[in-house]
């Protein structure tokens, strides 16, 4: 189950600092990964996600699709939040997200990217695929989860 939609994550992000589409890619993986990871207990009974998953292997790192259609005109420009917009995000998620982005905020985009490329779920996805090759292949949640529930530390500890 979706506790929310990506749109309502990436405004979040979007409060907390203006981030480059790239680097809000970025974040909105490694957001899910972690949320994932602290937020279920195994990799065969996953009942909440912080969103619904839709991220796909791309050559620059996983990539919400969704999320690129409504910014893919914006370059390398800082992504700009409105301010008036209220999100209604738990107590309890938020300091999960903020602990997550306490935790990733530290890194420049390009190593974002480059951690990123390091995990198996990205691997996975790009098996076969040249280093442009355009990914359209699913990063599967479960393998997300064992991912980011490999590290042997709950971000929320």
């Amino acid at each position: 189950m979706e506790k929310y939609d990506v749109r309502d994550i990436t405004r979040w992000i979007l409060k907390k600092e203006p981030v480059t589409h790239k680097r809000l890619q970025k974040y909105l993986y490694f957001f899910y990964g972690e949320f994932l990871a602290d937020r279920n207990s195994s990799v065969n009974k996953i009942d909440v996600e912080l969103f619904k998953n839709d991220f796909q292997g791309w050559a620059h790192g996983p990539v919400s699709p969704t999320i690129y259609d409504i910014f893919k005109g914006s370059s390398y420009h800082p992504l700009l939040s409105r301010s008036e917009i209220k999100l209604d995000i738990c107590t309890e998620d938020e300091e999960l997200l903020n602990k997550i982005y306490n935790k990733y905020r530290v890194y420049s985009t390009d190593r974002l990217e480059e951690l990123s490329h390091e995990q198996e779920p990205w691997k996975k996805s790009r098996d076969g695929l040249g280093i442009f090759d355009i990914g359209t292949k699913p990063i599967l949640t479960a393998d997300i989860f064992n991912c980011f529930s490999s590290n042997g530390s709950k971000i929320s500890s």
